[in-house]
């Protein structure tokens, strides 16, 4: 086994003392993937009896929580008809779409070692939660949720979900780069 130096891991290893937490070190095996499992905001790898804790917990915590919240009321405003009753609600809907994309945005240097660290800006964020929106634009096209006799009122409707989605998203810069130093 090798250890991988990177001021951010802590590994308990079997066999010792649970006290006995080594930090700036992981024992990780060569040429073997990990599993990534959740917990409360954790990033948890295990391999041959190793566990790593990876930083963020703060991050994760509020991802989670945001992305339950967004469930909740997504959710409630289907089943119950509260997007036609409410209007408003599906700005807030977008808006915490908005925030959650862009939460999982500074999440993704802990999922993905070699991302640049130069693409971790506001441009960056703004383009990928657009890029995202869009995406749930079609999505809302093909499972028929549009009335289409009023294109005119979708259009208008398209910009605002999309702006709802860029409010979101700042938001989300603002305190997921806070967030991701805690």
């Amino acid at each position: 086994m090798r250890f991988r130096r990177d001021g951010i891991s802590r590994s308990v290893w079997k066999g010792r003392p649970p006290g006995a937490i080594q930090d700036d070190a992981a024992v990780v095996p060569p040429k073997k993937r990990t599993v990534c499992v959740f917990l409360v905001g954790q990033k948890v790898y295990k391999e041959h009896g190793t566990i790593v804790f990876m930083r963020s917990p703060v991050l994760f915590a509020t991802l989670f929580s945001t992305a339950m919240l967004l469930t909740i009321v997504h959710v409630s405003a289907i089943v119950f008809h509260l997007y036609w009753l409410f209007p408003w609600l599906d700005l807030l809907a977008h808006m915490l779409g908005g925030i959650v994309i862009g939460l999982f945005y500074f999440a993704l240097p802990l999922f993905f070692k070699k991302l640049p660290e130069r693409y971790m800006d506001y441009m960056g964020l703004i383009t990928f939660v657009i890029i995202i929106g869009l995406l749930w634009e079609i999505f809302e096209i093909k499972a028929g949720f549009p009335n289409f006799y009023a294109y005119e009122h979708y259009i208008k409707d398209l910009y605002v979900d999309l702006f709802m989605d860029v409010v979101g998203g700042s938001i989300a810069f603002f305190v997921g780069g806070r967030l991701k130093e805690l």
